[in-house]
């Protein structure tokens, strides 16, 4: 795909497009994908630019919800109604990574942390 100065595809107003229809005459439908996330509290959080302080708990603990609490109770959700979504996980909470895999349809990872990558084989 060769870059172009409005994006990789053709413009393409909603208008000008056919009708998209989803199985059954459904109206909305709906994409589940957790994002678990780890953030260390030994580095600089992204975005929060060099006077960052290290550790910043005040930023970790916001984050840091979702993988304690958070990702528990959307299970509980995602098993009642018996939705078993993709997953997009980091592997570094073993708990949640294995729950998710017994839930997902597929688990996928795409780093250690939100700051490194997995180091290249």
């Amino acid at each position: 795909m060769k870059p172009r100065p409005y994006g990789p595809f053709p413009y393409s107003p909603i208008i000008r497009r056919p009708k998209l229809t989803w199985p059954s005459g459904a109206r909305v439908a709906l994409w589940i994908i957790p994002n678990v996330e780890f953030f260390s509290l030994q580095e600089r959080p992204a975005g929060y630019g060099a006077a960052a302080k290290i550790p910043d708990v005040v930023m970790w603990s916001e984050r840091d919800y979702g993988n304690r609490v958070g990702i528990w109770r959307l299970m509980e959700v995602l098993d009642r109604y018996r939705i078993r979504p993709p997953s997009r996980s980091i592997a570094c909470c073993a708990t949640t990574i294995q729950s998710s895999s017994r839930r997902a349809t597929s688990v996928s990872g795409n780093g250690w942390a939100t700051t490194k990558a997995i180091p290249a084989a």
